[in-house]
C-alpha cells in the first residue's frame, strides 16, 4: 500500500514541480516594468494563474496571498488520502517553522503593544487560530492557545521565560524553540525511507544558519555570547567548532572549517564584504550555496518522504524569489539590481 502511495505522490508532485517557473520564466521576470508585465510572463505557471487572479494593489497584501498559496500547496498534500503516513508526519513537523514565526511575532506584539501580523501558514494558521494569536494580549493566553493545538513543547518553553506578570524577552531571540522543532525532525528521519538522506539534509541546513549566525556577529563584533543564538545538531559544525569561530576574527574562520565547500563560500563571503561592505552578502551567498547542496542531493529523488521535502523546498525558494522581484517592482527597483539576490535552479 504505502508503495501505491509513494508512486502516486511522486508522481503529482513531479508534475506540479513542472509547473513552477523556471530559470528562463525569471529572466522574462527581470524585463518587467510592472507588476502585470510579472504576472503576464508566468501566466503558464501555477503561482502565475494564481496571482492572475488576484487584486493586487499593495506588497502587504500580495505577500499574504502568497503565503496563503504556499499554505494551501501544503495543505493539498495532506488532504490526498493514499499519501503515506510517514510523509504527512515529516511534512507537518517541518511546517512547525512557520508556527514558531507566529508565536515569536505574537510575543513581540505583547511587548510592543502593536499587532504586526503574522504568516498565514502553519499548524496555528490552518486550525483557524492566527489572529487570536496574533492578538494575544499575554502569555497565559498564548500558552493556552498552544497547548489546544498540541504545540506543548512550545508553549513550555514559554513558561520557562515567564516574569510574574509577563516573560523575559530574550525569548525571542534564544533558538531553544528551533533546537527542539530542528531535535524532533531530524530525530522522525530515522525510521523513513531515505531517512539518513533526510536527516543530512536537516542537518545541513542547520549548519547554514548557524554558519549565517557565525559570519553576522563576527562581521558586527557583536559579544561571542551571541552563541546561545545557534542550533545544536548540524552536519559539519560542532557546538565547540561554533564556539570557537565565534571568538576569532573573520579572515581566520576559512581556516577552521574542513568542509571544502563551507571554506569556499566563507573566502567568497569575506572577499564580497571587503570590496562593498554590504553583510547582506552572508545571507544571499550562504541560501544560494544551500539550496545547491539541496538540490544535488534530493532532487533525483522519488518514492520516498524525500520527494514531499524537495517539493515544498521548491516551492519556499520560488515564493522567496517572486516575493523579492514584485516588492522590487513595487519600490521602483530596477529588476537588473536584485539579479544576484534571487536564488535560482
Amino acid at each position: 500500500m504505502a508503495g501505491i502511495g509513494y508512486a502516486f505522490i511522486s508522481a503529482y508532485l513531479k508534475g506540479e514541480e513542472a509547473k513552477m517557473f523556471s530559470s528562463d520564466d525569471l529572466n522574462a521576470l527581470l524585463q518587467a516594468d510592472n507588476v502585470q508585465e510579472i504576472i503576464d510572463s508566468i501566466r503558464d505557471t501555477d503561482i502565475g494563474s494564481y496571482l492572475e487572479g488576484l487584486d493586487i494593489n499593495t506588497f502587504v497584501n500580495v505577500d499574504e496571498k502568497l503565503w496563503k498559496y504556499l499554505n494551501d500547496c501544503l495543505v493539498r498534500i495532506v488532504w490526498f488520502q493514499n499519501v503515506p503516513k510517514a510523509d504527512r508526519k515529516i511534512l507537518q513537523a517541518y511546517v512547525y517553522k512557520y508556527d514558531i514565526l507566529n508565536i515569536k511575532t505574537a510575543l513581540q506584539n505583547i511587548l510592543s503593544g502593536e499587532k504586526t501580523k503574522g504568516i498565514p501558514a502553519g499548524t496555528i494558521y490552518n486550525n483557524g487560530l492566527l489572529e487570536d494569536l496574533i492578538n494575544a494580549e499575554n502569555l497565559d493566553e498564548v500558552v493556552r492557545l498552544l497547548h489546544s493545538v498540541k504545540l506543548g513543547e512550545y508553549a513550555n518553553v514559554l513558561e520557562e521565560y515567564r516574569l510574574e506578570e509577563g516573560f523575559r524577552k530574550e525569548v525571542l531571540t534564544n533558538t531553544i524553540m528551533e533546537d527542539i522543532y530542528y531535535g524532533n525532525l531530524i530525530g522522525m528521519t530515522g525510521k523513513l525511507k531515505d531517512g539518513a538522506v533526510l536527516s543530512r539534509i536537516f542537518k545541513i541546513t542547520l549548519d547554514m544558519t548557524n554558519l549565517q549566525t557565525i559570519l553576522r556577529t563576527v562581521v558586527s563584533e557583536s559579544n561571542p555570547s551571541s552563541a546561545g543564538q545557534t542550533i545544536s545538531g548540524g552536519y559539519m559544525l560542532s557546538d565547540e567548532l561554533i564556539r570557537d569561530m565565534l571568538s576569532i576574527k573573520l579572515q581566520d574562520i576559512p581556516a577552521r572549517l574542513n568542509y571544502p565547500v563551507y571554506q569556499s563560500v566563507v573566502e567568497e563571503i569575506i572577499a564580497g564584504y571587503k570590496k562593498d561592505g554590504d553583510i547582506s552578502i552572508i545571507h544571499e551567498s550562504i541560501e544560494k550555496l544551500k539550496f545547491s547542496i539541496i538540490r544535488e542531493i534530493l532532487s533525483p529523488k522519488i518514492m520516498s518522504p524525500a520527494v514531499i521535502i524537495w517539493y515544498v523546498i521548491l516551492k519556499e525558494i520560488e515564493i522567496r524569489n517572486i516575493r523579492l522581484i514584485l516588492k522590487a517592482v513595487m519600490d521602483n527597483v530596477q529588476l537588473e539590481e536584485i539579479r544576484n539576490y534571487l536564488v535560482t535552479a
